[in-house]
């Protein structure tokens, strides 16, 4: 989970335009964002960063939302 969060820090370097629209971006569609921005699948990135293709799913559809913690 920490490439996850490691990912989404990664936002920071956007111009200050996109970075006002990524605000208004739930979790899950910032996870969506930079996984098609990797032209990753789910199930690559879940693997990455050890969660299922269901969660990271459920991450993106806002079913779920990634603990501060992990």
């Amino acid at each position: 989970m920490r490439d996850l969060e490691n990912m989404l820090q990664g936002l920071g370097e956007k111009n200050k335009k996109a970075e006002q629209e990524e605000i208004t971006m739930t979790v899950g569609e910032n996870i969506r964002r930079i996984r098609q921005e990797r032209h990753l699948t789910q199930r690559q990135l879940g693997e990455m960063v050890g969660a299922s293709e269901a969660y990271i799913r459920a991450y993106e559809s806002g079913r779920r939302n990634p603990k501060p913690s992990s």
